[in-house]
């Protein structure tokens, strides 16, 4: 099986993926259903997360390729 070889976290990982946002497909790990995905983080290479497959595909948690971030609301910029 061929991944793509980045991946982008949506926003509601952010606590699981130590607020990194942007993966790099180091690898695949395991056999059948047991397999998942090892992804280091682009900006703090060492950090790595280990994600099933089928989580993995999940369009909730992960996009494949690097995202830009959704724009900001107005509201949000006036209180930065």
């Amino acid at each position: 099986m061929k991944l793509p070889a980045a991946w982008t976290a949506q926003p509601a990982q952010a606590d699981r993926n130590g607020g990194y946002r942007h993966f790099a497909l180091v690898g695949i790990r395991g056999k059948r259903k047991e397999r998942s995905a090892e992804l280091e983080a682009v900006l703090a290479r060492g950090f790595r997360l280990l994600i099933p497959l089928d989580e993995l595909f999940d369009r909730a948690a992960w996009l494949p390729g690097w995202q830009p971030l959704p724009p900001r609301p107005p509201d949000a910029e006036d209180q930065a």
